[in-house]
């Protein structure tokens, strides 16, 4: 039992990280399908939402259901219902941060620079990314070899 609980805290916070990582990728592939179908043609955030929810990536399929919805049914501002979805989805505040941005950008009549912005935000993602990874795995060590020691310690007093 006592060796149990540094386990389980590791798994805990394993999923967590793991959940991250495919929001953050998922948000990139999303970004990526976004700049192609602008290339095609100036597509408004609501024919993108449907296009995303149909095409994208498969975790944030209710992402975008929920705000091509938002944007039909209600009469709220667009990075309102934005913020919410982002808020939703539990994700950092840098993360968040970042994609808000990506309602504002839609906003453009430049498809070019549009696109740049928009492969630009996939690639300060992909950045983002790799050092919640360094600093998942350089702490993920050190947490657990601390609660398995402590764990240890506590069962050779206890015997």
């Amino acid at each position: 039992m006592i060796l149990m609980a540094p386990a389980l805290l590791a798994w805990a916070r394993y999923r967590h990280y793991i959940r991250q990582d495919r929001l953050l990728e998922d948000f990139q592939e999303a970004l990526t399908l976004s700049a192609e179908r602008i290339r095609a043609d100036l597509a408004a955030l609501p024919a993108l939402a449907a296009y995303l929810e149909q095409w994208g990536p498969a975790g944030l399929q209710p992402f975008w259901k929920g705000l091509r919805r938002g944007m039909q049914d209600k009469d709220m501002e667009l990075d309102i219902l934005w913020r919410r979805g982002l808020e939703e989805l539990d994700l950092a505040v840098q993360e968040q941060q970042l994609l808000e941005a990506w309602p504002r950008v839609l906003r453009s009549y430049d498809t070019e620079q549009v696109t740049r912005e928009l492969l630009r935000m996939g690639a300060e993602l992909e950045g983002r990314r790799r050092a919640l990874e360094r600093r998942f795995r350089r702490n993920f060590k050190a947490q657990t070899g601390m609660q398995i020691s402590a764990a240890l310690l506590l069962l050779i007093l206890l015997v």
